[in-house]
């Protein structure tokens, strides 16, 4: 039976250099970038120099809610948002906003229904 993977609190089986596959490669892409950034680009049909672009115009920070991106927390890593229809890429945005527009079907209709509903609890947090 394999080790476990070195990482504390994770019990998946240690493949690669003491790890798991998952720590193994966040690591191998947090210590090459660059790789990572390659990677990205061919998968929306960018060049480097376009990602590289967006990501300076980002400032680091999403494009929807303005967090400031943490390659070290999933939840505020970079993600490569696009029109899944058309491919089209559209800025960069955290993994939160990414999964929430993923789960609003990527439509503006139900972004404002949205909106408009968390708005209309917002005299209700504020008195509480």
């Amino acid at each position: 039976m394999a080790d476990s993977c070195s990482v504390p609190e994770c019990d998946k089986p240690s493949r690669t250099r003491g790890m798991c596959n998952t720590h193994h490669m966040r690591r191998y892409r947090a210590e090459n970038p660059e790789v990572d950034l390659k990677h990205r680009a061919r998968r929306y049909g960018l060049d480097l120099d376009s990602l590289q672009g967006m990501i300076e115009k980002a400032g680091g920070r999403c494009e929807c809610c303005g967090i400031e991106f943490d390659a070290s927390s999933r939840a505020t890593t970079w993600c490569v948002d696009h029109n899944h229809e058309t491919d089209a890429v559209r800025g960069l945005i955290c993994q939160n906003c990414n999964l929430a527009i993923g789960y609003i079907s990527d439509s503006p209709d139900r972004a404002v229904a949205l909106a408009a509903y968390l708005l209309s609890f917002a005299n209700v947090l504020e008195a509480s």
